[in-house]
């Protein structure tokens, strides 16, 4: 194991890339890397110093070794757009994706000159409002801030940004076109994106389904919640760094497949339950859930998710809602413990 930030704590740092759909279900992992640090992080250097050193030498390498082995693993007739987090705002990650012919979206952290001499986050805020749409944001359990639709204002203008001067190789392009996007909530202050995008807009039409696709940004965020807090790979004892790698490789799979399930719901909850499980599995799942010996001719994929619900102990009040994704995990054990006991039940 390796050493974690500036402190004695020692673990690994993971990096995934999970693929969605424009309608924002999660499909599966694309790809994950996992590495360590030999060495405490080094803080005496200045800030520049830091910042020019080649990109190959930095951690946030990752992101342009992970563009480079999606574009290698997808096949070219499937359109990808890779979003990205602010820790994916760096030029030579730009200048990658332009090399590869690969689109990203990304929030900007850096207010970047363009090419009349002015900061980006000016220009969008000078520029005129080009549209509004209804956004659906995740609820936020740190703040106590349940979901809702929020309805947002976009600006977008297309911008040409520079290489910065510190960066002299060669291979790097001296400039890129492209698309600047400001989203931020109507009439008040609140939720607001600075997204920059390889993607060339035609109409609002563009803007709205870009927006949307980061909306989407947030299933990573959840996909995080089910391998920590559902599948508990934090807590795991392993003894071996091989054997811990192996096995958060393993329970990201896993998590994918319960926030596969727990989207699939919410987008379409009358599809038959058979989609996710065989006929021995949902009637186990309903009878014991509902405890009952009667067996319904259909039972849909949102009626499974709520009796997963009920095994994982919610009290199913209709202000309680639909199961999240750790009462599906909770459920999804019980149900795994019922299955493996079935042939000795009476």
């Amino acid at each position: 194991m390796g050493y974690h930030c500036s402190t004695e704590q020692r673990g690994m740092l993971v990096h995934s890339c999970i693929a969605a759909t424009d309608q924002g279900i999660p499909l599966g992992l694309l790809y994950q890397e996992i590495h360590t640090r030999d060495v405490r992080r080094d803080d005496s250097g200045t800030k520049d110093e830091k910042r020019s050193r080649p990109i190959e030498e930095k951690e946030s390498y990752r992101w342009i070794h992970t563009m480079n082995e999606i574009h290698q693993r997808v096949a070219e007739d499937i359109p990808v757009l890779t979003v990205c987090d602010r820790e994916g705002d760096f030029y030579e990650f730009f200048s990658n994706a332009a090399d590869l012919g690969e689109n990203f979206l990304i929030r900007l952290v850096q207010n970047r000159m363009v090419d009349d001499g002015k900061k980006i986050f000016h220009e969008l805020h000078q520029s005129p409002v080009a549209g509004s749409m209804v956004v659906r944001m995740g609820r936020n359990p740190k703040e106590h801030i349940p979901a809702r639709n929020v309805k947002m204002d976009y600006h977008y203008k297309e911008v040409v940004v520079h290489c910065p001067k510190r960066r002299t190789e060669k291979h790097i392009r001296e400039k890129l076109v492209l698309t600047a996007i400001y989203v931020h909530e109507s009439g008040k202050k609140g939720t607001e994106w600075f997204l920059l995008t390889t993607v060339r807009v035609k109409n609002e039409k563009d803007i709205e389904k870009l927006i949307q696709c980061y909306a989407h940004r947030w299933k990573i965020e959840r996909f995080h919640f089910i391998l920590k807090s559902g599948c508990k790979i934090e807590k795991n004892q392993a003894r071996e760094y091989e054997r811990l790698k192996f096995l958060t490789l393993l329970y990201s799979v896993i998590a994918l497949q319960i926030l596969n399930l727990t989207y699939l719901g919410k987008i379409c909850p009358e599809i038959s339950s058979e989609i996710v499980f065989d006929k021995e599995e949902w009637k186990i799942l309903y009878c014991c859930a509902r405890k009952t010996k009667e067996i319904p001719e259909t039972y849909t994929l949102k009626e499974a998710i709520y009796d997963l619900g009920i095994l994982s102990g919610i009290k199913g009040a209709p202000s309680d809602g639909m199961p999240g994704a750790r009462s599906i995990c909770q459920g999804l054990e019980v149900l795994c413990s019922l299955l493996a006991y079935r042939k000795y039940m009476l």
